[in-house]
């Protein structure tokens, strides 16, 4: 009985473990205040002492960046953006991803994602725009997101040390084994279930450090005129589409001449039986009416 108790009061402490200090600290004085005949509305909260550091705001930025270049240029400078990446060492900048896509006819694009450490990741930016001037090319479009995630982070933190807290304590009782067996068994599904807790808030606890440690930057390149145009592109594209003309021109004349051709025969065969028969005697085409016998 008395072990089950203890590991009541420790799931009850867990689950009161997330009230802020301050509150308790506003009853407690508010119980001495009252005690002494103090009004209640007199009682001030203690503010921080000036001077003492407050906790720096824990920020995620995300940066977009949109670039306009010439078709030709899209690959050069996202090999430089890749170069400069590489340059910084796998501990300031990954790349996450990299697509181009290029058909002739059509407009250039490319996207390159990276990750840089947040401290550098506005000096990078200055450096891409140099890659970018360098080859003639232009911004287009440029953005930045932020996430505040500092009270989600303290929040953690405090999450995190309860549930170390709730967690040692089922240990030292399962380690004193003074209870019975069901209540052990009680006891270590408990612990399980905190150990369970505690590896879930680390984890999104590392997460969100990583992602105010590292910002994204999302690079978008596009071309300024479809890939191929010039002044000899119309030239290719006729020559290489010569023979498909060529092939449909043959292909339209003898569709005509096979729906044509059993109908000549028709008439053909209708004029021999005509002068076969003499059912034409003395017939002349129109135009050979009008001529002398000697013209004939």
């Amino acid at each position: 009985m008395r072990f089950s108790l203890v590991i009541g009061l420790c799931l009850i402490s867990l689950a009161g473990c997330g009230e802020p200090i301050v509150h308790e600290m506003k009853m407690d004085m508010s119980a001495d205040a009252a005690g002494e005949g103090v009004p209640m509305s007199s009682v001030a909260v203690a503010e921080p002492a000036k001077g003492v550091p407050t906790a720096e705001p824990r920020i995620a930025y995300s940066y977009s960046l949109g670039y306009r270049l010439g078709t030709g240029d899209i690959g050069e400078v996202q090999t430089r953006h890749v170069a400069l990446c590489d340059k910084l060492g796998t501990a300031k900048c990954r790349i996450k991803s990299m697509v181009r896509q290029s058909s002739d006819g059509e407009f250039v694009t490319a996207n390159l994602a990276l990750v840089v450490d947040s401290k550098i990741a506005r000096a990078f930016q200055i450096d891409l725009d140099k890659a970018v001037e360098a080859a003639g090319g232009e911004s287009s479009s440029r953005s930045i997101e932020a996430e505040d995630l500092s009270k989600q982070m303290v929040d953690t933190e405090a999450r995190i040390k309860a549930k170390q807290a709730l967690a040692d304590r089922l240990l030292n009782l399962l380690q004193n084994r003074s209870g019975k067996v069901g209540e052990l068994v009680e006891a270590e599904r408990a612990f399980a279930e905190a150990q369970e807790e505690l590896e879930a808030a680390r984890s999104w606890m590392a997460e969100m450090q990583a992602r105010v440690a590292m910002s994204d930057i999302t690079i978008t390149y596009n071309s300024t005129s479809p890939s191929g145009s010039g002044l000899w592109s119309p030239i290719r594209d006729a020559i290489s589409e010569a023979g498909q003309i060529l092939g449909e021109s043959v292909g339209a004349m003898l569709r005509i001449f096979v729906g044509v051709l059993p109908w000549l025969l028709t008439l053909a065969g209708l004029i021999w039986l005509g002068r076969k028969r003499g059912w034409m005697a003395g017939w002349r085409w129109p135009w050979r009416k009008n001529k002398t016998p000697e013209e004939s």
